[in-house]
């Protein structure tokens, strides 16, 4: 049996996510993480994952090493034959479904539609909570840029030539999984409501962390106790809703309103800040069906350097793809 091109690509992208947590985990740098030391913390960290992650990690890592011992000379094979060995000897006990950490997926609320957008924001009106109007600030504000909730520690709004330039640092450059380390958001109406949610949200993080060089870590305890305060609304709001509303939800929302103006996946990747212009349309929440409705928001436009990034990953990506299906009979392990 083969395996597809595309499944190599994701097995490589896996392992090197994997190699990079385990370096930053026990401290190693790159040339000194022998394939041993790996192949025995995978095994522990497998220990507490659910069947199904953990097959899917033993596979990738199965498939690079396979890949490493056909490329290394006589002593760096053995090293790879002995993490192999080690990988295929672990053993896992049958654990309890209800015993392991949920899959919080499965409990989140991916989008917000205009129903529940308005029920949230009549609870938070009321000002129960200090936390009650920066929680609707940044709901807004999330909508309107799409942000993952800890990039707004390390973002700036701009206002350059008569524009709007909200500029985030993507928070997962540091594994590959971003088209650069910054993306720009661009909006031309510097007085629309986007500009002026996101001004006001800004205002009133930087406000509550004391300037706007944040403490990372006050700034993270901040947007949990953010978190915190939209769960419990949620519950007391929706007892018996499986899925309930994130911090989260306000990134799929925006990515969904995307989706649904007709935005191009590269444009969608580069004001997203992801690598792949597949990320967004795989992951990310579609437009509801029947008479739900999204919010209304003005979209920012992607700056051209953040295109030309992801345009570049792609062709990269599509160049790997079509040097592994020269090689498409590989043996699937």
């Amino acid at each position: 049996m083969t395996r597809k091109p595309a499944t190599d690509v994701q097995y490589a992208k896996r392992y090197q996510r994997l190699i990079a947590r385990c370096r930053k985990e026990l401290r190693i740098d790159d040339g000194d993480l022998l394939p041993i030391a790996f192949v025995d913390w995978l095994v522990g960290h497998m220990a507490s994952l659910r069947q199904a992650s953990r097959r899917q990690y033993r596979a990738a890592t199965r498939a690079e090493l396979l890949l490493l011992n056909e490329q290394g000379n006589e002593v760096a094979r053995a090293g790879v034959e002995q993490a192999l060995r080690r990988l295929e000897e672990a053993e896992f006990p049958t654990r309890d479904v209800a015993a392991l950490a949920p899959a919080t997926s499965s409990h989140k609320l991916k989008r917000l539609t205009t129903d529940v957008l308005s029920r949230l924001q009549d609870v938070l009106a009321k000002d129960r909570s200090p936390y009650d109007k920066p929680l609707a600030l940044y709901l807004e504000a999330g909508i309107a840029a799409g942000l993952r909730p800890g990039e707004w520690r390390n973002t700036r709004l701009v206002i350059s030539q008569g524009r709007a330039v909200l500029v985030v640092r993507n928070a997962k450059d540091d594994d590959a999984r971003a088209h650069g380390p910054y993306r720009r958001l661009i909006w031309e109406d510097i007085n629309g409501p986007e500009v002026a949610a996101i001004r006001q949200w800004l205002a009133a993080f930087h406000a509550a962390c004391n300037g706007s060089r944040l403490d990372p870590d006050y700034g993270m305890a901040y947007l949990r106790a953010l978190s915190d305060r939209l769960a419990r609304i949620s519950r007391k709001r929706w007892p018996r809703r499986l899925r309930q509303p994130t911090l989260y939800s306000a990134r799929h929302t925006f990515a969904a309103i995307a989706k649904q103006a007709g935005l191009s996946r590269v444009a969608l990747a580069a004001l997203m800040g992801h690598a792949l212009d597949s990320t967004a349309a795989t992951h990310y929440s579609r437009p509801p069906k029947g008479s739900l409705v999204l919010p209304e928001i003005v979209l920012p436009q992607p700056d051209p350097r953040d295109l030309a990034r992801v345009r570049l990953v792609a062709a990269e990506r599509s160049q790997f793809l079509r040097s592994r299906e020269r090689n498409a009979n590989v043996p699937r392990f």
